[in-house]
């Protein structure tokens, strides 16, 4: 199983526990995500990270689509 196999059943299991929070941990790796238009945009961590900087970047990956959404129509 690879390792972004394990985010959705984590996510899960933190929601139903309400314990929901950007930033999901285990043995393996670190999750940060954000929702966007009920897309769960998430990155992997495997070492000790950056994680404003991580939530900067995903931020803007979401501005860039949106912009790139408007330039398409």
């Amino acid at each position: 199983m690879g390792v972004i196999e394990k985010f959705m059943p984590l996510l899960m299991e933190k929601e139903e526990e309400g314990h929901v929070t950007p930033i999901l941990q285990t043995t393996e790796a670190t999750f940060g995500y954000i929702k966007h238009n009920n897309l769960y945009i998430v990155s992997i961590s495997k070492m000790n990270s950056n994680i404003a900087l991580v939530f900067a970047f995903l931020h803007k990956l979401v501005q860039v689509g949106r912009s790139q959404r408007v330039l398409s129509y």
